[in-house]
Parts: C-alpha cells; structure tokens; sequence
C-alpha cells in the first residue's frame, strides 16, 4: 500500500522533474494521502489512478485530488466498485476532469440515467474509454449517450447489467455516433440479472448493430447471457457491416445450427 510519505518524496524526485510518468493502480488510496498530493513541490506525474482497491465513497474527496498539483497530468481514472453516490459522480464530472480524460470507469457506481445525461453533456474531447457497468442507467442512460458530442471518439463502451433491452441498441445503431467504437461490453443485459428482470437484448438488437453503418469498426462484442438467437448471430457474423474478431456468446446453448 502507500504511505503520504512515499508518495510525496516520489512527486518531488529526480524522476518527477524529468518527466516521468507514475499509475496507482490497485492499493489504498485513501485520504490520509491527499496531502502528498497538494504538497508543495509535488510535480504533476500521475497519469493513471484506479481506486477499486479503496474505501468506499465516504473516503473519496475526488474534487480535492482532481485539482491536486500532483494529478495535474492525470487522464485515466476507474472508480469501480467504490460505489460513489450519483452526488459524488456529479462533483467528479463537474471537476474539470473530463476536459482532459481518456479513460473513466464508473462500474457499479450510482450513476443513472440523470448521471448519464450530465456526463453527455460534459465536454469530453479525448474520452476514449468508459465503464458504465451495473450503474443503473438503463434504456434512457443509454439515450443520453446516444447525445453525447464525444461518443465518435470512444472505443470501448462497457454497459454491461443495466437492464437494456433492444430498444438501447437500435437507438445506438440509428444515432449515427460511436464510428470509431471496437470494444462493446452488452453481457447479463437479461433475465439472468436479477429475479424480476424483464428487459433482455435480444435478436432485434443486436441485428440493428451488425445493420448500421456507423458501428462498422466494431470488432470485439460481449453478448453473455442475454437473449440472442441463432438468428441474431447469423447477421452478426454473416451480414450488414459487422466484421467481428471476438463474439461473445457464453451462458447459454444455441444449439447445433449456431452459423460460422
């Protein structure tokens, strides 16, 4: 784990002042080390920082870090499994953050279909990774995104466990956005979510994908228990504009007339 100490010493060094480059990935990042982060002398070199390792949101004073001379630099930030409340994802997509963002991943946190819509909003001109797992957004989150003036410059889309269902998708595919999209994450978007769970993916969706024009740079697709037929594959593989290089299809049999 790291200490305030360590941390601070790192931000001031020889390695700092020539430019070097420093990803926290997978320790504590709690609190206790913000001021290494505001110390005077800390040099902007943290360029990634994943804090699914750490405390939960109570902990997470993300305006504080984000303005941080150490994070000056910072472009990759996963906050997966902190759960941070949809107030505590407002304060990070107000920060400034996302003017200089590749990379955010929000997996499990209270995001939303109103979350959703202020990140779409949000001027993101370089995002080109983003986690929206099991966020609650729904077909509506997925409306808002479909919105979104930086959507063209993403390539991975994680969305998986939100309750879509095929409406999501054909509202994707007709958006004329995500053209540069190779990396879609749709799995449990079905029954097998949660007992009660009515919305499902199914064929209609996913052959609105393979149909559409601007997702034809699509290459690798996750469909893991949802609810797509023979027949949903066979455009995937067969028609439209879709030439994938990984499909997906785990969690449940498609029987012996599954198209190659």
């Amino acid at each position: 784990s790291y200490t305030a100490r360590g941390l601070q010493a790192l931000f001031r060094s020889e390695f700092a002042v020539r430019g070097g480059e420093v990803h926290l990935d997978n320790g504590t990042l709690g609190a206790h080390l913000w001021p290494a982060f505001r110390a005077k002398g800390a040099r902007p070199v943290v360029t990634r920082m994943s804090f699914t390792s750490s405390p939960r949101s109570a902990a997470l004073d993300m305006p504080t870090l984000l303005s941080a001379p150490a994070a000056g630099k910072l472009t990759a930030l996963d906050l997966g499994e902190t759960k941070l409340a949809t107030a505590r994802v407002r304060e990070v997509i107000d920060s400034g953050f996302l003017l200089r963002a590749t990379e955010l991943g929000l997996t499990r946190c209270r995001v939303g279909a109103k979350g959703v819509a202020a990140l779409a909003r949000a001027a993101a001109p370089h995002l080109r990774r983003l986690t929206l797992g099991e966020t609650g957004l729904k077909n509506a989150g997925v409306f808002e995104l479909c919105d979104a003036p930086w959507a063209d410059g993403l390539t991975e889309l994680d969305l998986m466990r939100n309750e879509l269902d095929d409406d999501a998708l054909v509202a994707m595919a007709s958006s004329g956005r995500f053209v540069n999209l190779r990396w879609l994450d749709l799995r449990v978007n079905g029954p097998d979510l949660r007992p009660g769970c009515t919305a499902a993916i199914g064929d209609r969706g996913v052959m609105a994908l393979a149909a559409a024009p601007n997702l034809a740079r699509l290459r690798h697709l996750n469909l893991y228990r949802t609810r797509v037929t023979v027949r949903g594959v066979d455009a995937l593989l067969n028609g439209g504009h879709c030439r994938l290089a990984e499909l997906d299809l785990g969690g449940y049999d498609l029987g012996p007339e599954l198209p190659t």
